[in-house]
């Protein structure tokens, strides 16, 4: 969002974070893992449940 309010943001992570990506690179791999990790928590949860009631 900061990169589409203001162009010259995106320079400035890059020069902080000496990481090379462009910036939704870096939301896109961040939002699969916490995606990722989400699914796996509520599988989880749910196959206990799935044990009780059988």
């Amino acid at each position: 969002m900061l990169t589409l309010i203001s162009p010259g943001s995106d320079s400035f992570i890059t020069e902080s974070t000496k990481v090379d990506l462009p910036i939704w690179i870096g939301y896109t791999i961040f939002y699969i893992c916490i995606t990722v990790f989400s699914i796996f928590i509520a599988v989880k949860k749910l196959r206990v449940n799935m044990k009780r009631t059988r």
